[in-house]
């Protein structure tokens, strides 16, 4: 064999096809949480990985470092891009005083309502010149650091931050543009903030939708929105998807609320579970975190959560392009309800879940009708029984005084009958 074949060959072992097909590569642990591929369970791939390990609960496996080093020489920059991104300003950084300033200022008043960012590992990072985070994300910080900070350095001469906002906004854009970035969590974490630059109504391409919506399907296509509980991520990888994922919730409901949008999430589609206050505490190896998570921001998400949900139940009940098609509905509804007892109970079955009242009390409601009407039927059928007793009684001393040439045959039944249907069957 060859060189060149023996080369082929160990490429073709190692594809991640391959791999995956390994058990000890099935329960590897995931060191890198923004490195992990999903595979659905309606995919090709995942069918042949459950003949062949058994693996049916597995849903995320973490990308080798062989499929990093070829993807990577696949996009690697090349010359004119690394000066196409100095040009844009994509490599600086203001003074560090003002970092801090803005990184302090997102932490403060940005990070309670998104919270999807591991502080005590970013601040370690950030003070580490030979492991520094990652730029992209650290633009992003920034641009939505300099919508809260009123440091004058970031102000025009109308003394609005709104260029400074630009500007961080630009170079973050240059790197993702140019996929300098390839972690994908930090993907979705800077996509986020890159919605907090936003220069109109008119605008549909530089907007908080738009970016909250790319930041959902990137994570979508990691897995994000499938528990992760079962997999082989560390503890406080776990917590951190977690908030990310029901930030994204968050932002998507709030966001189509705010701009009269559509929603993009269909938590039918998601099994993650809802968050608890643990999945707000960063401790790492039994360390303490130095940013121990504030009870009241903890509080006000759990909340902020539960109130999104509310706000999507509302857009699909009240805002929804089908209401004409329901109206539609009912009104034939209630032309059926007037010659068929059963679509008369549907019709007034759509009306309760469609109307304005709350859902308790549709329920009481229901529930006291129920009592009554049950109340009513068994007082008519005990009348009817009470009056079938008296005719019969009637009809038996009545009989006893005819005469035998009284009485005659007849065959016609005195029967009730029955309503007119248009139902046909």
């Amino acid at each position: 064999m060859t060189a060149a074949q023996t080369h082929k060959e160990e490429i073709d072992n190692n594809t991640y096809v391959n791999l995956v097909m390994k058990p000890k590569f099935i329960r590897a642990p995931i060191t890198e949480a923004g490195r992990v591929a999903y595979l659905g369970e309606s995919s090709n791939l995942t069918l042949l990985v459950n003949d062949r390990q058994g693996a049916a609960d597995v849903v995320h496996y973490p990308l080798p470092e062989n499929v990093r080093g070829s993807r990577a020489r696949l996009t690697e920059l090349d010359n004119v891009e690394i000066d196409i991104l100095h040009q844009r300003g994509a490599f600086l950084l203001p003074p560090r005083s003002l970092c801090d300033e803005l990184i302090d200022s997102y932490f403060k008043w940005i990070h309670p309502i998104v919270p999807v960012i591991n502080r005590t590992r970013f601040m370690r990072q950030y003070g580490d010149p030979k492991n520094p985070p990652s730029l992209l994300l650290l633009q992003a910080i920034l641009l939505a650091g300099s919508r809260v900070c009123n440091n004058p350095q970031l102000m025009d001469a109308n003394g609005s931050t709104t260029p400074a906002a630009l500007t961080f906004y630009k170079r973050a854009k240059a790197l993702y543009d140019a996929s300098y970035e390839d972690d994908r969590m930090t993907i979705v974490q800077s996509l986020l903030l890159m919605g907090w630059y936003w220069e109109g109504p008119e605008d549909v391409t530089k907007n908080v939708f738009y970016w909250s919506r790319v930041a959902t399907i990137v994570a979508q296509g990691s897995g994000m929105h499938r528990s992760v509980e079962g997999s082989q991520l560390s503890r406080a990888d776990k917590r951190l998807w977690k908030r990310i994922w029901w930030t994204l919730f968050t932002r998507d409901r709030s966001v189509a609320v705010a701009l009269g949008r559509p929603v993009h999430i269909n938590l039918d589609d998601s099994d993650v579970e809802m968050l608890t206050e643990d999945d707000f505490v960063e401790d790492e190896d039994g360390r303490p975190s130095e940013y121990p998570p504030d009870p009241i921001h903890v509080h006000f998400f759990l909340q902020y959560v539960k109130l999104c949900e509310i706000m999507g139940l509302v857009l699909s009940q009240q805002y929804s392009v089908t209401q004409d098609r329901i109206r539609t509905c009912m009104v034939a509804l209630k032309d059926v309800s007037r010659v068929w007892l059963v679509g008369k109970m549907v019709s007034t079955l759509f009306e309760a879940i469609l109307g304005n009242r709350t859902l308790e009390e549709r329920l009481q409601k229901a529930a006291g009708k129920r009592h009554s009407k049950f109340q009513r039927s068994m007082q008519q059928l005990e009348q009817h029984a009470h009056d079938q007793q008296q005719h019969h009684q009637q009809q038996m001393r009545e009989s006893a005084k005819r005469k035998y040439d009284d009485m005659a045959i007849d065959f016609s039944v005195s029967t009730p009958t029955p309503q007119e249907s248009h139902i046909r069957i």
